[in-house]
């Protein structure tokens, strides 16, 4: 019955739809990749606790989890979502090993909680600092992504710092607080020409009237780029710090006025948007687990003569796309566009169950899970399937909070982020199955 169990659930991982219906971009790599460390890293830690739960030494296994989890953490920017997971995670470590610790001092479950705790960041911290390593070696600075760095935070976070009195939603660093900046940063000042009147109106502003939270961050950079820096990155993080640090003068000295730095990367909340949020929310979660949201381009009939495709597959391959010449891409064989049809139409009848069952099992499990909580107490034992599927529903709704605020003050819509969060309803799913199972059993 295990064994069944076990295929069944590898079957509805495998064929889960997005897996294989995604655009053919340089993203792939990062999104191919992305579900599959998520699940490693929650299956990880279920193997953690059961072999705390039967009393088997698990060291190896929490310094592996370390890996994956700093693994995890570098190959996409929304990586917090699974924090509280871990919290949920680690009490339920700790309820286990205090059953266990019974006859010993009161403390021993936290020495021995806080120990699995520092071998888990040591693993952790290993690739976080291989990876800002390599980028010292590479480019000067100890860092892991330039985007989060403090010089980029800085400058970014002063900039976001800034009050005005007109806003707009979409819009964190609006035409009136680049004013601002240019005035009281003579640093800042040396973008003027690219942002107002140069290559940034052209190429980031996509024919609107400002520049929007997805793009400014890229303007940004681009900007740089133009005035000479981006060529060596120490120079670059000493202009960025100058940004920041000459707003935050301003602002100290109450030259303008500005807003705490609470965050240096989100633009500032607005209580405007707070109805806004619960909708949006709410609409995230059953994106979720409706299946629906991801981009449907299916197989694709033929090639495509897209400039961006072939440069990000000239990056990452080191060799050029062929054959080159657009009329050649225009040729397609008839048994191809045949061989398309059909992949189609199986796409289609593999679609359908998940389109509706999740939805469903989803829903069951949420009241198992209350079910759970009102047994538990009752005097019931909390085990390891209840601290799992737990930990899974709030990974899904921490990662629909982040999306909610990012679509509320960034992005008009989400699309490929969802990929992340199929197998992670799945994985809840065949988890508060499977825990049910075994109860009644």
């Amino acid at each position: 019955m295990k064994t069944l169990y076990l295929w069944g659930a590898f079957a509805a991982l495998l064929f889960n739809p997005f897996t294989y219906n995604f655009f053919p971009n340089v993203y792939p790599f990062r999104f191919g990749i992305y579900p599959a460390v998520s699940l490693l890293a929650f299956g990880l830690a279920q193997l953690i606790i059961i072999d705390a739960h039967r009393g088997a030494r698990h060291w190896h296994l929490l310094l592996l989890f370390g890996l994956v989890l700093g693994w995890f953490w570098n190959i996409r920017g929304e990586a917090i979502w699974i924090v509280p997971s871990l919290a949920i995670l680690i009490l339920y470590y700790l309820i286990t090993v205090s059953r266990r610790d019974t006859k010993r001092a009161l403390r021993a479950p936290f020495l021995r909680t806080a120990a699995a705790i520092l071998v888990g960041s040591v693993g952790f911290t290993a690739v976080n600092s291989g990876i800002a390593y390599q980028n010292y070696r590479s480019y000067g600075v100890y860092t892991t992504n330039e985007m989060k760095s403090p010089a980029f935070r800085s400058a970014y976070g002063g900039l976001l710092r800034i009050e005005t009195v007109q806003w707009e939603r979409f819009i964190p660093v609006n035409r009136e607080a680049r004013n601002i900046a240019y005035d009281i940063s003579p640093s800042f000042k040396r973008l003027e020409e690219y942002f107002e009147y140069g290559r940034g109106t052209q190429s980031w502003m996509k024919g609107g009237s400002d520049y929007i939270a997805a793009f400014f961050p890229w303007a940004f950079r681009d900007g740089l780029y133009s005035i000479g820096y981006f060529r060596d990155a120490p120079s670059t993080h000493e202009f960025l710090f100058a940004i920041g640090a000459e707003i935050d003068r301003a602002c100290d000295s109450k030259k303008i006025k500005c807003r705490p730095r609470y965050s240096e990367l989100a633009p500032k909340w607005h209580t405007e948007w707070n109805g806004l949020a619960g909708q949006i929310f709410l609409d995230t979660l059953k994106q979720f687990v409706k299946f629906k949201g991801f981009v449907e381009f299916g197989p694709r009939r033929g090639s495509q003569d897209d400039e961006k495709l072939l440069t990000n597959y000239k990056y990452v391959t080191q060799s050029l796309a062929r054959p080159h010449r657009a009329e050649l891409l225009e040729r397609v064989p008839e048994y191809h566009k045949e061989r398309i049809r059909w992949r189609n139409q199986i796409f289609a009848k593999i679609l359908w169950p998940y389109r509706h069952l999740p939805q469903i099992l989803f829903v069951m499990g949420v009241f198992v899970l209350i079910w759970r909580a009102y047994r538990i107490l009752r005097g019931s034992r909390i085990n390891a399937s209840d601290a799992v599927s737990l930990a899974l529903l709030a990974g899904i709704v921490s990662y629909a909070f982040i999306l909610t605020i990012l679509q509320v003050t960034s992005y008009t819509s989400i699309g490929r982020q969802l990929n992340t969060m199929y197998p992670i309803v799945l994985a809840f799913v065949l988890s508060w199955m499977a825990g049910l199972v075994r109860r009644e059993s």
